[in-house]
């Protein structure tokens, strides 16, 4: 066997030999691969060798998949293999949907949607990887970093498409815009298969964002119902007060709701004006237990009433995404000596417990 050195040739004038990627030999044919890069950018190229006739063959340029930025050449006992690798998914931006309750995460690339892929043929290159479906609920650690994971306490995640993934986000969230949303390391790729059915695969997406508000961030509405009253405006003085001000809109989900009592007529007892404060102001707090979020519903018990009295109430609310935009409504309310009725409204379950909690603020 000579194992003295010997040149094969010159490169080709097209081929830089400062852009040489891999080389490969197959012993058996005489025959060596070489992928390489006419530039920086760009996709890599295939250079092959004839050492029998010192000759070569340039593959056409679009042998590669256009996204693929680095082909590594392999020697596994079956003959010289390609393993190709494709640019990874590159995060575009994180960005909170209009009404808040949603983080779209997107990409510029289709990703695997979280699938990670893994050797099917036992000769350690990654050639499969298992579909997870268009929009299953999955925790959102298995893509986001701990700490986006910490500010979203609750949240689950999607894939709306292989270039969206969403986050749920509930009242208990803390991630706000402006705030860093990193990826999990290793849970990101993206794939093709070439004309032959080979797999090809990226390496893990990698990166952060600053979360961003909506494009085009909504304009607070502020809304009071009153349904179940006896009649417009009107409630019996043996039932609760309920102030709905679910119907709002506009405010990004957790912008802040503040309530007050603006005028009573004819004018209140100091016990009861102090007590119908307490309520206003524990309703003017964020809540901070599980659930989250400010008061949209105002329950006050029917004991912090006054009969033939009329109270006008008002209601402030703030975007979230924007706090310098708010929009204020009020709604007046006649307590009349009438029994019967019972609550004037129940509003959404989500917010029962806050109205369960502010009517306990007011036993002594």
């Amino acid at each position: 066997v000579n194992c003295g050195l010997s040149e094969l040739g010159s490169l080709p004038s097209v081929v830089n030999h400062m852009y040489l990627q891999s080389a490969s030999i197959d012993h058996e044919l005489n025959y060596a691969w070489f992928t390489y890069k006419q530039a920086i950018a760009g996709s890599p190229q295939i250079l092959e060798y004839h050492h029998d006739t010192a000759d070569y063959a340039l593959w056409p340029e679009d042998t590669f998949h256009p996204d693929v930025a680095y082909a590594s050449l392999i020697q596994p006992s079956a003959g010289p293999q390609l393993v190709f690798s494709l640019r990874p998914p590159a995060l575009l931006h994180a960005r909170f949907s209009p009404k808040g309750n949603r983080l779209i995460v997107t990409f510029d690339a289709p990703t695997l949607r979280g699938a990670v892929p893994f050797d099917n043929g036992g000769d350690g290159v990654p050639d499969a990887w298992e579909e997870l479906p268009v929009g299953e609920q999955l925790p959102c650690e298995r893509f986001l970093d701990e700490r986006a994971v910490q500010a979203l306490p609750g949240a689950a995640c999607h894939w709306a498409s292989a270039t969206e993934l969403v986050a749920e986000v509930t009242p208990r969230a803390r991630l706000a815009p402006g705030d860093v949303v990193k990826l999990r390391p290793g849970t990101i790729f993206a794939a093709d298969r070439s004309p032959s059915g080979i797999a090809v695969f990226s390496a893990p997406a990698e990166g952060s964002v600053v979360a961003e508000p909506p494009e085009d961030v909504p304009v607070p509405r502020a809304v009071i119902s009153l349904p179940g009253a006896i009649r417009r405006g009107t409630i019996d003085g043996c039932s609760d007060l309920v102030l709905d001000g679910s119907a709002s809109a506009g405010h990004g989900l957790r912008g802040a709701f503040v309530w007050s009592v603006t005028a009573a007529e004819p004018a209140l007892p100091v016990a009861k004006l102090l007590s119908l404060e307490k309520a206003l102001a524990f309703a003017a707090t964020e809540a901070s237990e599980s659930g989250g979020g400010w008061a949209q519903v105002l329950t006050i018990p029917s004991e912090a009433l006054v009969t033939n009295t009329t109270y006008h109430f008002s209601l402030s609310i703030t975007s979230f995404f924007n706090p310098s935009v708010s929009d204020k409504t009020s709604s007046s309310v006649f307590v009349a000596k009438e029994a019967g009725v019972g609550l004037a409204s129940l509003g959404p379950a989500s917010v029962q417990a806050q109205a369960m909690a502010l009517a306990a603020a007011l036993v002594p």
